[in-house]
């Protein structure tokens, strides 16, 4: 049985963003092109610590985006070798400190359009999943993948990785289960 996962920020804890003139956008080009690492030099990140009333927790993966998942040098030594083997652990600078920005780098094929449930442009180009259905074969062995179906394709992670997380006693990431091969 194959179950995957989409991450999402856990609420109360803190977030990361671009420093100008920087942007989300351009966060997503670099996760969704093949640019080498060497082209993230220019991105700064800043933390986002408090919210409108409240100073947020600590997180060991302070969100910024789906698409690019942010972690603390705490993550890596615990569960970087498992992340080698799945995409590029990439150094941010981040106000005083370093932390490390992970890109996906197995991007599948994976999505099967005709079963899925899908919003697509004029052209033809899907546009939003609003329910994802997979091909159990070829993410049979995928602990984290993109899709190429979309432009900006979050970062899928498999309910291995969602346990590897959980039991490393890890903080600031919630998962939702968008896909399940024992319900197609």
């Amino acid at each position: 049985m194959s179950t995957i996962y989409v991450p999402l920020p856990a609420a109360g804890y803190e977030l990361c963003h671009p420093v100008p003139p920087a942007t989300f956008e351009d966060v997503h080009l670099l996760a969704n092109g093949s640019e080498p690492a060497e082209s993230w030099n220019s991105l700064v990140l800043k933390f986002v610590r408090q919210d409108e009333v409240k100073e947020l927790l600590s997180s060991d993966a302070p969100w910024l985006t789906s698409d690019v998942m942010v972690f603390k040098r705490n993550v890596i030594e615990s569960i970087g070798n498992f992340l080698k083997d799945c995409g590029d652990i990439i150094p941010i600078k981040c106000e005083d400190d370093i932390i490390f920005a992970y890109k996906a780098n197995i991007v599948l094929d994976a999505l099967d359009e005709e079963a899925s449930h899908l919003n697509r442009f004029k052209n033809g180009r899907v546009m939003m999943v609003k329910n994802y259905v997979f091909r159990r074969e070829i993410i049979a062995s995928a602990d984290v993948f993109r899709i190429t179906s979309l432009r900006v394709s979050p970062t899928f992670l498999s309910q291995r990785f969602v346990d590897f997380w959980k039991r490393s006693n890890l903080r600031g990431l919630d998962f939702k289960k968008i896909w399940s091969s024992d319900e197609r």
